[in-house]
């Protein structure tokens, strides 16, 4: 198992607010990484209710190590070896994030009966992925020339590349430039900081499994209303992990819940986790 790097930031209000033992573990979706949850840290309404708060880069994302492979439950085994050492734990997984979380639970389960206070699952499915979205897009994002480009040409390929302004402006943060730019016009030599090629490789063993292990415990499911990977049509597969599933939708956002509509995810995410105390 690999060692991923994670900012962890320790509640300063615990003891002012019921001494919280819950620690709240924070997964990213696909080309994504622990900045996307960022914000949350200094939300006091959430962090009075937690005791430690843990972003974290999954495998071949942010600063955490590069593999050649990154299945599900390669993945789901990096998250137990990191919550090891934690107890009434709330795992928090956007997108891919949350199959990460359904890996960990189906895999693992005996381990996610004793260490899990309470999971929270950000618009994915524990069936199979039908859009094909995100993987046109790496296939695109292979293909963009990354030597002696100005920061204006980049974002524009990306722009094309994603076809949502939204979308691209999370893709151009995994990338890194070789000097700091000091205007819109210089040229610079970029690299990637997701592992492109590994994502493409195991993208669609990822997205193509069904998990069908049962959950009893608490937890919450937010979607967006205009999802296009969660349908409403497609609620009723959550009945494959959720007897009863606690689905939260919220109105005018999509895929991207959490940066989209951030104030309504915010507060159903407080609220979920007040239940938890």
């Amino acid at each position: 198992m690999i060692k991923l790097k994670y900012f962890i930031t320790l509640s300063n209000y615990v003891k002012e607010f019921n001494n919280s033992s819950l620690n709240l573990v924070f997964v990213h979706g696909l080309m994504g990484s622990k900045s996307n949850f960022r914000s949350l840290c200094s939300n006091e309404r959430l962090t009075s209710k937690a005791k430690s708060i843990h972003l974290l880069d999954i495998r071949n994302h942010g600063d955490s190590p590069h593999t050649q492979s990154m299945s599900l439950k390669e993945m789901a085994e990096d998250l137990v070896d990191y919550t090891q050492d934690l107890e009434d734990v709330v795992l928090i997984g956007h997108s891919l994030g949350g199959r990460i979380i359904f890996g960990y639970m189906e895999y693992f389960n005996a381990i996610a009966l004793n260490k899990l206070k309470g999971i929270v699952i950000i618009d994915i499915l524990p069936t199979m992925v039908r859009s094909t979205y995100i993987y046109i897009l790496v296939q695109k994002l292979i293909k963009i020339q990354l030597q002696e480009r100005t920061m204006a040409e980049m974002q524009g390929d990306l722009d094309a590349a994603a076809g949502n302004k939204e979308v691209s402006m999370l893709l151009y943060q995994n990338l890194i430039p070789d000097r700091t730019i000091t205007n819109r016009n210089l040229r610079v030599n970029y690299r990637w900081r997701i592992n492109l090629p590994t994502i493409e490789k195991d993208f669609y063993p990822n997205l193509q499994y069904d998990f069908r292990c049962n959950w009893s415990g608490s937890h919450l499911i937010i979607v967006g209303e205009n999802s296009d990977y969660v349908k409403k049509e497609e609620y009723k597969h959550f009945n494959n992990i959720f007897t009863e599933p606690n689905i939260k939708v919220i109105q005018g956002a999509g895929h991207w819940v959490h940066s989209q509509k951030p104030k309504e995810f915010q507060e159903l995410l407080i609220q979920y986790i007040q239940t938890l105390i």
